[in-house]
């Protein structure tokens, strides 16, 4: 996400000085970092006055831009796309997965955002060179992975139910 945030930001920057493409990110920079101005911004980041972990905030506007029409943010995330599946590919080149048959689990924040670009410029890239792999966002919680994990080191509890329960208690929590 830090590396989309600084992206947004520069293309933000650009836009307002006249030497890239005009985008929604422009303004939408300045709301999320809570300026008036791009000379307010600079003087907040020179000295500091931003904390570093603010500057994420702008990693869901690059999805809303996006989700608007705004070309800008859209090529923004299919370059991180195509980063994220040159490493994916990478991967399963040096593992020798020639037949393509492996799980992509999509995990963490960056695959949830509102706008579907990355997610599916991310699986045409990785489905060009491995159609059979199967792409997919977790089933659910990495912390409910890890007990299932453990439960399935205890040979005496059968993953498969503790799996089933979870999924049941997933959907009822979000009301489906």
């Amino acid at each position: 996400g830090a590396d989309l945030a600084r992206e947004v930001l520069h293309a933000a920057f650009r836009s307002h000085e006249g030497r890239g493409p005009k985008t929604l990110l422009e303004s939408g920079v300045l709301e999320r970092m809570g300026q008036k101005s791009y000379e307010g911004l600079k003087r907040a980041m020179y000295f500091h006055t931003i904390h570093p972990l603010a500057f994420l905030a702008l990693v869901p506007l690059c999805f809303e831009a996006s989700l608007k029409g705004d070309a800008v943010s859209s090529r923004l995330l299919e370059r991180m796309a195509e980063s994220l599946a040159q490493t994916v590919i990478a991967t399963a080149n040096q593992l020798h997965w020639e037949d393509g048959a492996f799980e992509v689990i999509l995990a963490g924040s960056l695959w949830e955002g509102v706008s579907p670009v990355l997610q599916d410029h991310f699986r045409r890239l990785v489905r060009q060179v491995y159609p059979q792999c199967d792409i997919h966002l977790p089933e659910l919680a990495p912390v409910m992975g890890a007990l299932l994990k453990a439960v399935e080191d205890d040979d005496q509890a059968s993953s498969t139910q503790w799996r089933r329960k979870l999924r049941e208690h997933k959907d009822q929590a979000q009301g489906v």
